[in-house]
């Protein structure tokens, strides 16, 4: 199974805009390396949770790419659709059910559950 999780390097715009229609992104960026990881570790219980969402998750991210979604808080974490719009925006460590509530109530996602 492809491993969608952290891509590595650092990520520009035009690269994140490139995954819009194929795959759900969510942006992560922490001045404190203690919360990035611990968010990360969240994500590492259910691998198979994010694959079967289509989810890449990006934390090296360019300055583009943080003034653009306005990330600029101590942390940020953005989901970002299939079609390219923010989906959801928290300031502190969530948790991946809630985030995997939401792309479940997307319509795309809807359609892609269907037998």
């Amino acid at each position: 199974m492809e491993n969608n999780l952290y891509q590595g390097g650092t990520m520009n715009l035009k690269e994140i805009k490139e995954l819009h229609g194929n795959k759900r992104v969510l942006l992560l960026q922490s001045k404190d390396e203690v919360d990035l990881n611990n968010q990360r570790e969240l994500f590492d219980r259910s691998p198979k949770d994010y694959q079967d969402r289509d989810l890449v998750i990006l934390t090296g991210l360019e300055d583009d790419v943080l003034e653009k979604y306005d990330m600029n808080s101590d942390f940020d974490l953005i989901l970002i659709g299939k079609d390219g719009s923010i989906k959801y925006r928290a300031h502190g460590v969530s948790n991946p059910e809630k985030i995997y509530s939401i792309i479940d109530q997307m319509p795309r996602r809807q359609k892609e559950m269907r037998p």
